[in-house]
Parts: structure tokens; sequence; C-alpha cells
């Protein structure tokens, strides 16, 4: 019998024991412990090649995830640094802005670094004025309605006819009943509503005109932030 059959001699009686015994069941002997038998040991070399291999795999899987990890760290970090720097940036944009606007308002004569106005200061100083130019046509409309009702009412008071001695000429100017007195008294009234409109009219001309005067101020103020005479 040989090793491929399972079985081995014992060194010390020569009796066929098993492959792999440690201690002859005849003789009583101590034997060299053997792991295996040769199949057992094929099983055993693939179970370690397996093991090998899983233990590699699992190490590439760390390098890999090590590297991803790494590079993961690397781009965040690039990321934020970049953020920071933008954030950094307009901050600092911000801060200059503000500092100089302040710088034109307290002091207009200051030369400053602008060379022309903006577009949004532009449109706003547009915009300015077309309320202006409204509030101004607006104005006058309402002053030149409010002199005609005072002319109207001065009409009442003053231009009149007594119907009973133009009665057969010219026909009789503001005079509605035969009595002066009752037309005078009419005339009057209508002097006094006419009036009246008039004043009303010239109220709504002063609010006009001091929406004309708030909007000519802010465009003064707009344009002494900016060179308004350069494009």
């Amino acid at each position: 019998m040989s090793e491929k059959d399972g079985y081995q001699v014992c060194p010390y009686c020569a009796e066929t024991i098993k492959y792999g015994a440690s201690k002859c069941k005849h003789c009583h002997s101590m034997l060299a412990v053997n792991l295996s038998s040769p199949v057992e040991k094929d099983i055993i070399n693939d179970a370690d090649v397996e093991l090998n291999d899983n233990q590699t795999l699992e190490q590439n899987k760390l390098s890999f995830s090590a590297q991803d990890s790494r590079v993961e760290n690397d781009s965040l970090g690039d990321a934020r640094e970049i953020l920071s720097e933008n954030t950094q940036n307009a901050n600092n944009t911000i801060k200059n802005s503000t500092q100089e606007e302040e710088n034109i308002i307290t002091n207009p004569e200051q030369p400053t670094k602008f060379k022309s106005i903006t577009p949004a200061a532009k449109e706003r100083i547009e915009i300015m004025e077309k309320y202006r130019s409204v509030f101004n046509i607006l104005m006058q409309l309402s002053y030149l309605v409010s002199l005609i009702f005072v002319g109207m009412g001065f009409y009442k008071m003053f231009a009149y006819n007594n119907p009973e001695t133009a009665r057969y000429s010219d026909p009789p100017v503001n005079a509605y009943v035969g009595g002066d007195a009752y037309n005078y008294i009419i005339n009057a009234n209508y002097a006094t509503a006419f009036f009246a409109v008039a004043v009303f009219f010239a109220v709504i001309g002063m609010s006009f005109l001091l929406f004309n005067l708030f909007y000519t101020h802010e465009i003064s103020r707009e344009q002494t932030k900016w060179e308004v005479g350069t494009t």
C-alpha cells in the first residue's frame, strides 16, 4: 500500500497504519503528524489559493476604495477652495462698491473711478424724467383749467345786462329773470361755484408741482453719483 491509497508504514514496527496518524495502533509509538492525505492536500492547496485570491481581491477593493476616497476628497477640497475663493471675491466686490458709493454720497466733488454712468442708473434717470414730464404736463393742465374757471366766475360777476332794458335790442347777458336782484344772486352763486372748482384744480396742480419737484430732486441726486457727461 502507498500514500495514494491512504495508508502508510509505521517506521517503528513496520505495520500498516492510516496515513496522517499521529500514533501507531500497533506499537503505540508517536509519529510525526502529517496534515492530510494527498487528496486533502490538494483540497487544502485549492482552499489556500482561493483564500489568497480572496485576500488579494479584498486588498484590491480596499486599495481602489482608498484611491476613490482620496480622489473624492481631493475633488471636494478643490471645489471648496474654488467656492471659498469665489465667495471672497464677491464679498470684496460688494464691499468695494458700497465703499465707493458712500464716498460719492459724502463727498460728491471727490473724483471717482467710474468713467460712465451704469445702465441701471441711466434707466432709473430716464424713468424719473418721464414721470417728471408727465407730472409737469398735468400740472400745467390743472392750472389752465383753474384759470378758465376763474375767468368764468368773473364773467358771471361783471358781464350782466338788464333784460328789461335790452328787451328790444340785443339779447340780455346773464339775465335769467326779470328782476335785477334775482339775477345778481344767481350770477353770484355761479361765480362762487366756478371759483370753488378753480381752487380745486389749483390744489391738484400744486400736488403735481410737488411730484415734479420730488423727481427733479431725485434726478439731481442720482446724477451726482456718476459722471453723466461721459459715455
